[in-house]
């Protein structure tokens, strides 16, 4: 059986998991179930993009009698579909997992585990679309899933309007795409990803798609300034929703503009990859400066994800560079992209005490102080201190959260609770002898309570 055969199979299985989530989602046993079958399947499409990796195995094809009449559905897994295969699904097994516990405390599990399978069966799609329609039914498919997702807990106001701004940059998007498409196929009407590369491009029609590309595939991603969904989808959505948003959608994003940009378009002027290069820088710079101003935690990691999207596509812009320089690719950071959505998903889950309990966590409120462990990680990051020592302080913020828990802005404890014993075990005030308030002062401060 072809690889890429394979790969459909999968989509089929994460589209059969919805409609099962929709027949038992009122059950008790309805969240184990459905995230238990997504992260089998998730991890059968990650060994297949693995494999297909490691073996260097010639690209597969399938063409399906669906789609636009005369054309069909075009499937196909080469190298960089198996790559991004991979991410796509090693973020989607991890989600699954945690969900496992996660999902026990979602107070609404019918809005969740209908969705649930179709926006991983969209992402794991996309990768496989070998023509424009394939390509755009699969991308509209995976927003609207993630928009489903994203308003799951309606009945708040902020999240009916993150949704709102997500649909409406997803449909911007999108339009931006198929302007895109259309210059590439050209009067030749050929939408085949395979017609495409055959086809060359006028220069002035090959700019004009590069830009199209970049800001309908950048709008996915978060560059500056289409990135305005993803600060308030982040709180809007459950922690695991919220880590495949991050963690996996916006690479998906990166991963439409290097299909197009680096495989369909081909050569292009040096100038594409300039401007590429100063997107990137400006969207990594503004991440950074957004991040530090944050208080809300998910806030912060959803600016953390634009910073990180600004470095891959920097590196995407000198790879362009490089290859209408000298006719090779240059290194378009891809194993940034696979690490940064590792990091990003574990930071994301370890958010669970704050979206159980429905919290609004704050930067400030963390012990320790790990918000500012935060921020000077991250402005090491920009100024070039190195990737060791931000790490360091990344992690320490989220041990400080995580391992000392989340504090809430309630009341002090009792003051009984800490009052000096007096005969028999009593505190001092519990026996009138003196009040609370200076009970606690006489036990922090003995010297000054001295007579």
């Amino acid at each position: 059986m072809p690889a890429v055969t394979i790969g459909l199979w999968c989509v089929a299985a994460f589209l059969l998991i919805g409609a099962l989530g929709v027949g038992v989602g009122r059950r008790s046993f309805a969240t184990p179930l459905i995230y238990g079958l997504s992260l089998a399947v998730s991890l059968v499409a990650l060994v297949l993009g693995l494999g297909v990796l490691l073996r260097s195995a010639q690209p597969s094809t399938v063409i399906l009698p669906l789609g636009l009449p005369g054309t069909g559905a075009h499937f196909r897994l080469d190298a960089l579909s198996a790559f991004f295969l991979f991410v796509v699904n090693l973020g989607a097994a991890s989600a699954s997992l945690y969900a496992l516990g996660y999902g026990r405390s979602e107070p609404s599990p019918l809005r969740v585990l209908p969705y649930y399978g179709p926006f991983l069966a969209g992402m794991t799609l996309v990768v496989l679309a070998a023509d424009a329609y394939t390509f755009l039914f699969a991308w509209e498919f995976m927003s609207l899933a993630s928009w489903a997702l994203v308003v799951s807990h309606h009945r708040d106001p902020a999240n009916i309007r993150a949704g709102y701004i997500y649909l409406v940059m997803a449909g911007f998007g999108t339009l931006c795409l198929l302007l895109a498409f259309g210059l590439l196929a050209g009067t030749t009407g050929a939408y085949a990803f395979d017609a495409m590369r055959a086809s060359p491009l006028p220069p002035v029609i090959a700019v004009f798609a590069a830009l199209l590309t970049l800001v309908g595939a950048g709008s996915k991603a978060g560059i500056v300034p289409l990135h305005v969904w993803l600060p308030v989808a982040h709180p809007a959505a459950p922690s695991h929703v919220s880590a495949l948003l991050s963690g996996v959608m916006t690479k998906v994003g990166v991963y439409g503009f290097v299909r197009i940009l680096f495989d369909l378009i081909g050569d292009q002027s040096p100038w594409s990859g300039l401007v590429a290069l100063s997107v990137g820088g400006i969207t990594a710079v503004l991440g950074v400066l957004y991040a530090l101003m944050q208080h809300d935690l998910k806030r912060l990691l959803a600016y953390h994800t634009v910073e990180n999207i600004g470095i891959i596509f920097i590196g995407l812009g000198l790879g362009l560079a490089f290859r209408a320089r000298h006719g090779a690719p240059g290194g378009p950071r891809s194993r940034h992209a696979a690490d940064r959505g590792c990091v990003s998903d574990r930071m994301r889950f370890d958010l669970r005490p704050a979206a159980t309990q429905r919290l609004r966590v704050r930067v400030d409120d963390l012990p320790g102080h790990p918000g500012q462990s935060a921020a000077s990680a991250m402005g090491s990051e920009i100024g070039g201190a190195g990737g060791r020592r931000a790490a360091r302080a990344r992690g320490g913020a989220r041990r400080g959260l995580f391992r000392q828990g989340v504090r809430r802005r309630l009341p002090r404890p009792s003051a009984y609770a800490r009052g000096r014993g007096g005969e028999g075990g009593r505190p001092l005030f519990a026996r009138g002898d003196v009040r609370p308030c200076r009970a606690l002062r006489a036990r922090r401060h003995p010297a000054r309570f001295r007579h």
